[in-house]
Order: structure tokens, then C-alpha cells, then sequence
């Protein structure tokens, strides 16, 4: 038998010995060396053509006589669309160069299989091409777990997305209706919020879980705009100075802020019950960003509300960690968050945020 130099990488190592080892051999010890391989490996001309194929790649492609494959051109039996690729890797062996690849190609009998193949140059003892060695790797179990990962990631995302769309929907929704018991909506929050928390649980990345995380906070936090606002028990006018403190209070438990010292200077003033809600909306969304600021045991937020005759100035402020990255001043548009611009406008108020020295933020809004 011609002797054999196969020309690999070093990550091929294994695959280099191997072939030394069967130079010295005869052609039937090589073949049956080949045939033990649980790969699929093939032995192509330099002009393509199949010459060999192992026994375990017959049985993998469902080749039930190779003579049937025996001398047509390797490309052709992979799909129309994989041809070409098939091509540049022999054209690179030819070269003296390897290749590797992911393909689709179904067996014989049109199974569909996903491979991992690796192309090289098989040299003579002058150091020439003079055959093609190809072993591929069925990789079609782990291809259709990653699919079905790529798959329920997306649909997960997608329904995430919905789902805050549907959020903001209800949210104004709720800022525009006439004022009602909250118990419904309170359960519709709920189950929004609970499903949030089992598509968290079947996520498989850790960015999906997070997103998730946040929307299920979020809509348990709008949750308790309204369950604050049934506590009051008031038909169509509601009391800020009674409202928004507990309103708070209730956002830090949301939020896992425990630790968070808060402090609330609200006057006496009766606002709508839809003026509440818009309000209570845009302190939920700021109460979130201060959140996600890194909150510790020496954070502080303090709430502030000056009446007008009109209206008023609500002021939040924090010492969360430095917003270098948003040095000037903001309004409601350049805030992370539509909900918060959707609440301004409906107020018709005006809303301006800008950091704080050495740190942290303060934001006004003025209705």
C-alpha cells in the first residue's frame, strides 16, 4: 500500500498518530481500522469522486450497497445547498489545506442528519495531494437541542415583549377609566406577574431569566399603584399625602429594597383618581431605575411633594451609584422606558431629571 502522511492541525493530533501508525499497514488492517471508526469516513479522489467509505458511515448515511455512491462525485450527495461548500473544502485539500464545517445532508433514505465534517489533504511520500480524507460526525442530537433552545428562547422573548406591551396597555388603560374596585385588575396584574415567573423558570440563558425577572417585579410594582389605591377606599379623589408614602413603602418590598432608608415630605393635596395613578405609574418606573442603580444599606430615597393651586412638584431623590454615563439633564423621553413619557403626557406635566453631586439623581415633575 502507498504510504500514507496526512497533514493536520495541531488540535489533530490524535488523528496525525493514527495515520503514522497505519503507514506501515496493509491495505485490509488499514480498511478494517477505518471500518472500526464509529465516524463517517471517507476516502475521496482529487477530482471528488467517492473511493471508500466505512462500514459505520454506510450505516449512518443508510447506504445499503456502496457500490450505488462508489465513484460519483462526493458533492452530489449533499442537498443542492451544501454543494458548494463541499466544493471549496475539497478544492482546499487540494491545496494542502483543512477544513471544517457544519452541513445538513440527509441519509439515502431521506432521514435528516446535521454533520460536523473535517476535510484534509492525505499526502504522498514526495509530499503531494494524492487523496482526500473526510470524517464526519453525526451532530444532528445536539443541533436539534441547540434549535429547540434558539427556539424557546425566542418564544419566550416574544412573549415577554407582549406581555409589557400588554402591561402598558392596561396600565393606561386603568390611568383613563373611570374609578372602580381595583380587584379585578389587581388579578390580572397577578397572573401576568405568575406567568412572568414560570417562563423565568424554563429560561435557558441568563439573560432571559433576568428580562423576565424585571418585567415580573414590574408588573407586581404597577400592582401596587392600584392596591394602594383600593386601600383608601376613595370614589374619585385621592389624598397624596396618604397615598404616596405607603405607595412607597410598598415599591421597597417589591423591589427587595429593604435596606433602603425612605423618607416622605408630602403635603395635603387631592388629586383625580386618574391623576393618582399617573402619578403613582411614573414613581413605580424611577423607583425601578433607582433599583437597578445597585442599591445597598446606605442607599436613600426621599420623596417630596409641594402643592400648587393647580397642581404641584413632586421631587424624587436618590444617592444611588453615579450616572456618569448620563451626565445632563433628561426629560421624559431620555428616560429608560415609555411608560414614564405615556404618564407624563397625560398629566400634561412637565418632567426634568439630572445627577446629583457626588452621586445619584434627582427628578422632578411638575403638574
Amino acid at each position: 500500500m502507498q504510504s500514507l502522511n496526512v497533514n493536520v492541525s495541531a488540535e489533530h493530533a490524535q488523528d496525525q498518530l493514527a495515520v503514522d501508525i497505519l503507514q506501515d499497514l496493509s491495505s485490509s488492517a488499514f480498511i478494517s481500522i477505518l471500518n472500526a471508526s464509529a465516524d463517517c469516513i471517507k476516502i475521496i479522489g482529487t477530482d471528488g469522486a467517492l473511493e471508500f467509505m466505512n462500514v459505520n458511515g454506510q450505516c449512518a448515511m443508510e447506504i445499503d450497497d456502496f457500490s450505488s455512491v462508489e465513484n460519483q462525485a462526493w458533492c452530489t450527495l449533499w442537498p443542492r445547498e451544501s454543494q458548494a461548500l463541499i466544493d471549496h473544502a475539497v478544492q482546499r485539500a487540494n491545496l494542502g489545506e483543512i477544513s471544517r464545517i457544519e452541513a445538513y445532508c440527509p441519509t439515502a433514505k431521506g432521514q435528516p442528519r446535521w454533520w460536523e465534517v473535517t476535510v484534509s489533504p492525505i499526502m504522498d511520500s514526495l509530499g503531494r495531494v494524492s487523496r482526500i480524507l473526510s470524517v464526519s460526525r453525526d451532530i444532528t442530537d445536539q443541533y436539534k437541542r441547540q434549535e429547540r433552545l434558539r427556539e424557546n428562547e425566542a418564544m419566550l422573548q416574544d412573549l415577554s415583549n407582549s406581555q409589557a406591551a400588554m402591561l402598558e396597555t392596561m396600565s393606561t388603560a386603568a390611568s383613563v377609566a373611570e374609578r372602580q374596585p381595583d380587584r379585578r385588575l389587581n388579578n390580572s396584574f397577578s397572573m401576568i406577574a405568575g406567568l412572568l415567573g414560570v417562563q423565568s423558570g424554563k429560561a435557558q440563558s441568563d439573560e432571559t431569566r433576568a428580562a423576565l425577572h424585571v418585567a415580573s417585579t414590574r408588573v407586581d410594582a404597577i400592582a401596587k399603584v392600584h392596591e394602594q389605591l383600593a386601600l383608601l377606599e376613595t370614589a374619585n379623589e385621592v389624598n397624596l399625602a396618604e397615598y404616596l408614602p405607603g405607595l412607597l413603602g410598598q415599591l421597597r418590598e417589591v423591589f427587595s429594597a429593604r435596606t433602603v432608608q425612605l423618607s416622605a415630605n408630602v403635603v395635603p393635596k387631592t388629586v383625580t383618581h386618574e391623576t393618582a395613578v399617573s402619578l403613582g405609574m411614573i414613581i413605580t418606573e424611577l423607583f425601578a431605575n433607582i433599583a437597578s442603580r445597585s442599591l445597598n444599606q446606605d442607599s436613600k430615597i426621599d420623596l417630596s411633594f409641594e402643592a400648587a393651586e393647580e397642581g404641584g412638584v413632586l421631587t424624587l431623590l436618590d444617592n444611588g451609584a453615579s450616572a456618569a454615563s448620563q451626565p445632563a439633564a433628561r426629560d421624559a423621553s431620555q428616560v429608560s422606558g415609555a411608560m414614564i413619557s405615556t404618564h407624563v403626557k397625560q398629566l400634561g406635566a412637565t418632567f426634568l431629571q439630572e445627577p446629583c453631586q457626588p452621586k445619584g439623581m434627582r427628578t422632578q415633575i411638575r403638574f
